[in-house]
């Protein structure tokens, strides 16, 4: 997993920034072409495995910020200014967030870190936030602290490819992986609710977030998508 500018002109490290750390007790695995045009590949903390939903697991033990001007902090506000992006990979396929802007529907690979709305209630790029709260906003960060990964995989059952596993059902090829950032103010790492009800988690140039503190959580969802290759 890494990062890299929205205009993909400057590549980061995800530990250039406070967000949960990499897991460094594995190597990746590289494909040949990732090699060759020298991607940075760092595995993460999120635990999928193959059809296994999961809903509103805690990533990492919660970050903590003593003051409005923390190094760190100041860091994850500088990102989402410059339009950062989370580049992810599942399988070897990229991770694509799917959005709306006015009546038409765009996906990209990746996802930004989160949005910034101005004192006129102005966005500084696609926010997953509805219009309706925007406009209660103003100079202020919406940061994404939640992902819901919508997994699609074509079914071994009934495919002679299938036949290797013992249990064809529980066999199969992902054809797509998509994101939905979210911001979620937690109470509490103990006391998670990832509700569509839940507070935005906002803080402003010199404020704190909720708490004086970020909790990482996602959800996972398999979906069987029958005849389809890829999407």
């Amino acid at each position: 997993m890494w990062g890299r500018r929205g205009d993909e002109k400057e590549l980061c490290d995800e530990d250039a920034f406070d967000f949960c750390p990499a897991n460094v007790n594995a190597a990746p695995v590289e494909n040949l072409g990732q090699i060759v045009f020298g991607e940075r590949i760092q595995l993460s903390l999120y635990d999928i495995e193959f059809l296994k939903n999961e809903e509103c697991k805690l990533l990492c033990q919660p970050k903590k910020y003593q003051a409005a001007h923390d190094a760190n902090l100041a860091r994850l506000i500088n990102g989402i200014l410059l339009n950062y992006y989370h580049h992810w990979i599942v399988d070897n396929m990229p991770v694509r967030w799917c959005f709306s802007v006015g009546s038409l529907r765009q996906c990209k690979n990746g996802f930004p870190m989160g949005c910034y709305v101005n004192s006129n209630h102005e966005i500084n790029v696609p926010c997953a936030v509805s219009s309706q709260m925007l406009m209660k906003l103003a100079d202020t960060f919406i940061y994404y602290n939640h992902v819901d990964l919508n997994i699609s995989y074509h079914s071994g059952e009934g495919e002679e490819w299938g036949e290797r596993f013992s249990d064809p059902t529980r066999g199969g090829r992902i054809v797509s992986v998509r994101v939905s950032p979210r911001s979620i103010s937690h109470e509490s790492a103990d006391n998670l609710n990832c509700g569509g009800d839940r507070p935005l988690l906002t803080f402003g140039p010199k404020t704190l977030p909720p708490g004086s503190q970020i909790i990482y959580t996602y959800s996972v969802n398999f979906v069987v998508r029958a005849g389809v290759a890829l999407e």
